[in-house]
């Protein structure tokens, strides 16, 4: 990239103005809030964190899903009402496989940390807290 007295590159091929995105549908429109990332598994089934601590799993055809895990301690009734209670029930920011071992789902969790989620069997192990105090740097928001 680079700053020229001409002005910006002409909006052409890739770059020309289009209306793709209007054809969009919305998927599960008040349902889920805050998908942040998404993982596609060797299967192509698609997993994603959401502001209420679930990890869920969508269906082949996209038209449902299910809970796989949750990054959050229990109760789970008051979860992703408010940003207050993200620190009880989690916050799953970053989700992606491991590249050898495709069962295994890394979560990255801004309140917990990092965390490995079997997809198969549904355990959910914590790699890095981030709540233990001189054990790393002081992070705020961890996100991928």
């Amino acid at each position: 990239f680079s700053i020229s007295e001409h002005g910006p590159p002409p909006l052409v091929g890739p770059l020309a103005v289009n209306k793709a995105l209007k054809r969009g549908v919305k998927l599960f429109e008040n349902e889920l809030a805050g998908p942040e990332d998404f993982a596609v598994d060797e299967n192509g089934s698609v997993y994603t964190g959401l502001k209420d601590g679930r990890i869920i799993r969508f269906n082949e055809a996209m038209t449902s899903f299910i809970t796989v895990a949750r990054t959050g301690s229990p109760p789970y009734d008051h979860c992703g009402r408010d940003e207050a209670s993200e620190d009880v029930c989690g916050r799953p920011l970053g989700v992606a496989f491991h590249k050898l071992r495709p069962s295994l789902l890394y979560v990255l969790d801004s309140y917990s940390g990092l965390l490995q989620l079997d997809v198969t069997t549904g355990r959910l192990e914590e790699l890095v807290s981030l709540s233990h105090p001189g054990v790393l740097p002081p992070t705020k928001l961890p996100n991928d």
